[in-house]
């Protein structure tokens, strides 16, 4: 099972995401949900192609980073265990497990 640990601010949560698309943003319908307006509203999925975990940024406007690095946009970017995945500046996700 794919499970990510998700910081906000002071707050962490552990979610498993399964082997489904997973979306992080400000929609109400989002896996991950916050109000922060530094996510876009629909900002990036997480998912499972191959066997391995991937991330794409939807186009938002304050970008997605692995480990810092910013990603390209429309584009899906392998995961390893341990990679922080930063969603606009305010959220975090490591990559706890991939199955």
């Amino acid at each position: 099972m794919v499970s990510f640990e998700f910081v906000e601010g002071e707050n962490r949560k552990s979610i498993d995401i399964g082997d489904t698309k997973f979306s992080v943003g400000r929609d109400i319908r989002a896996g991950y949900r916050t109000d922060d307006l530094r996510v876009s509203r629909e900002h990036a999925h997480i998912f499972t192609r191959g066997g391995v975990v991937h991330v794409e940024d939807l186009g938002s406007t304050n970008g997605t980073t692995i480990n810092g690095a910013s990603v390209e946009p429309w584009k899906a970017h392998p995961l390893a265990p341990g990679d922080v995945v930063g969603f606009g500046e305010a959220i975090e996700a490591r990559l706890e497990s991939d199955g």
